[in-house]
């Protein structure tokens, strides 16, 4: 390599950011370093906790780490209920832009197959389970649904690091 030519880090020796967003009335956010450190979790009205978000993060947008997001994937429905269902398909847009104006890796998941992959037992064993006391809400529901999403991202797009999470469990 000639002396001054830039070096260009690849995934292995970056950090990788994997961020779960369950978007609603309630959204739930987790932020997961790579290695398991749950770095946020926070759960509220969306403007709340996008908000939070933006502030609390600005090194996650310097280049310097790999941030995947995976947010949960809503379908609307075509029935004739009233519902919140404009809410999730907003917070999904806010988060879809925030990612590509970043350059994060952005994906669109189903909430079945993350219950699948993450059930509450491996969220409780890996410590990223989360009660209605570390949220200060009634429920941290939309948290942990958060958390399955972020370790689904990382187990569809950096299985070496989720592997590496199950193997320090035991599982």
């Amino acid at each position: 390599m000639e002396p001054g030519a830039p070096v260009i880090a690849d995934y292995r020796t970056r950090t990788t950011y994997a961020v779960g967003v369950d978007g609603g009335v309630s959204t739930g956010l987790l932020v997961l370093r790579g290695d398991g450190l749950v770095v946020h979790r926070q759960q509220g009205t969306p403007s709340q906790v996008l908000d939070d978000f933006a502030l609390r993060f600005p090194f996650l947008c310097d280049g310097s780490s790999t941030v995947l997001v995976g947010c949960e994937r809503y379908v609307q429905d075509q029935t004739n209920h009233k519902t919140a269902q404009p809410v999730p398909l907003q917070v999904v847009g806010v988060v879809a832009q925030l990612a590509r104006v970043h350059g994060w890796r952005f994906y669109l998941q189903a909430p079945a197959d993350a219950k699948a992959l993450v059930s509450n037992t491996l969220l409780r064993d890996l410590r990223v389970w989360s009660t209605a006391r570390d949220v200060e809400q009634r429920d941290a529901d939309d948290v942990n649904d958060a958390a399955r999403h972020a370790l689904t991202v990382l187990a569809q797009h950096r299985a070496s690091l989720f592997d590496n999470l199950l193997t320090n469990i035991g599982v």
